[in-house]
């Protein structure tokens, strides 16, 4: 009885958790903690190595694609909602910058305004200089030149 259990363990359906690992595409510690979380258990131990039968091996990798497909699924959801949440943070941000264009704008009519003001009352002062100038230069007497 014990040489048939032997040979049932020598047979090559019965894989180590490095070969599964393999087979899935992660690392020993990855799965190692996988079948820790989901509770799968070795079929037999052969020296330090765990080993897991046909069964045993094709759950485990069934379990991991669903658990790893969950995951996507999640991620997805979670990356559309921060693609909303994304989008929405722009449009509050081009909002905000029309708005500020918008005050920019009117800033610019008022300063134009008060440039033109300025310039008017420069005008008018250099007009009001020039006639007062002319009236001191006609008040003057021929011997007031030199002064």
């Amino acid at each position: 009885c014990e040489t048939e259990l032997n040979a049932l363990r020598n047979d090559e359906t019965y894989k180590t958790m490095k070969e599964i690992a393999d087979i899935i595409g992660v690392s020993k510690p990855t799965l190692f903690r996988f079948l820790k979380a989901n509770s799968f258990h070795e079929t037999f131990k052969k020296r330090n190595a765990n080993m897991y039968d046909e069964t045993t091996t094709n759950a485990i990798i069934e379990s991991f694609k669903q658990v790893k497909n969950e995951e996507r699924f999640i991620s997805s959801r979670n990356d559309e909602m921060v693609d909303v949440m994304l989008v929405e943070s722009l449009k509050e941000q081009i909002n905000l910058l029309k708005k500020h264009d918008e005050e920019q704008k009117e800033q610019i009519k008022k300063l134009h305004a008060l440039l033109d003001q300025q310039q008017q009352l420069l005008l008018y002062e250099q007009q009001k200089n020039i006639k007062l100038l002319e009236e001191n230069i006609e008040n003057k007497r021929w011997w007031q030149w030199w002064k």
